[in-house]
């Protein structure tokens, strides 16, 4: 059965290293480096919830083909309601120019690159991951330290929406 402790565990790490993918595929394509992303610290909730997605996929008792039919669908799924919500602020975190894309949002080929993603997963971390959580949610320093860091990142969202509250007046409306 899932743990919370893993769910908070894979949806840092996930963040963390798609911000760090993301950073240096961008710095090797455009020789800078560019904090890609809404927020502004180094993570990328797109990938955490992505890694939730896949660790709650992991754990069905499913053979691999219907395995990796669900890993396509839920991960394409999720980056494209992620985007459309971005685009209708007219804000576009993301764009696949790429042959066979929508809207630049989801592509066969970013879709391809998931399935990859979460195949690792599956096969090289996932089998060990609930040892790894457990451990270290044994030690109160490390329980306190994800807990800054989940602080950081809500500040950062909260930040981030107040600045650009102009998008979202929905939000900040008076009763």
């Amino acid at each position: 059965m899932i743990t919370i402790q893993e769910v908070l565990i894979v949806f840092l790490v996930g963040s963390f290293f798609g911000w760090a993918f993301e950073t240096i595929r961008t710095w090797i394509v455009n020789k800078k480096f560019t904090n890609k992303g809404f927020l502004r610290g180094i993570y990328l909730p797109v990938y955490g919830f992505g890694a939730i997605i896949v660790l709650l996929i992991s754990y069905l008792e499913i053979n691999l083909f219907y395995r990796i039919l669900l890993f396509l669908v839920s991960i394409t799924l999720l980056e494209f309601i992620g985007g459309i919500i971005f685009l209708k602020k007219g804000i576009k975190l993301w764009d696949y120019d790429w042959r066979y894309n929508y809207k630049g949002i989801i592509s066969v080929y970013s879709s391809f690159l998931w399935i990859i993603l979460a195949l690792i997963f599956y096969f090289f971390i996932f089998p060990d991951f609930k040892i790894i959580s457990n451990f270290l949610f044994e030690y109160k320093i490390i329980k306190v330290f994800i807990l800054l860091i989940y602080l950081t990142i809500c500040i950062d969202f909260v930040t981030r929406i107040r600045k650009l509250k102009h998008l979202f007046p929905q939000t900040f409306q008076s009763s």
